[in-house]
């Protein structure tokens, strides 16, 4: 449980910035690897990270925290679950490597939240 006594739930993700092609891939449970076209300056590389991870997993953008690597490309990330301990897409195929294109308008809407 965090300070707000909600409970999260902590995934790995590698980030590669400054990609040519965006991509957001579920290696295993709970370990992802993201490339974002954001550079690594000015926290833009870490904002794009969240809302991918905000959407795989449908909630706000803002309930999703970096814990650790803020200056990293591995990083330890805070997503929250519901009461039975579930992240809200439960019911994916775990085992199953994913690749999904997050479009501009579905993130900006993210952020929005």
């Amino acid at each position: 449980m965090n300070k707000q006594g909600k409970t999260t739930k902590l995934v790995r993700v590698k980030v590669t910035p400054g990609a040519r092609r965006e991509s957001f891939t579920e290696l295993r449970p709970g370990v992802f690897e993201a490339s974002v076209r954001e550079k690594a300056e000015g926290n833009a590389a870490n904002t794009r990270v969240r809302a991918l991870l905000a959407i795989h997993f449908k909630v706000s953008a803002k309930a999703v925290r970096i814990v650790s690597g803020h200056r990293a490309k591995s990083k330890l990330v805070s997503v929250p679950v519901t009461q039975n301990g579930m992240t809200p897409v439960a019911g994916r195929s775990a085992n199953v490597q994913r690749t999904t294109s997050i479009d501009n308008h579905k993130l900006n809407r993210a952020l929005r939240v």
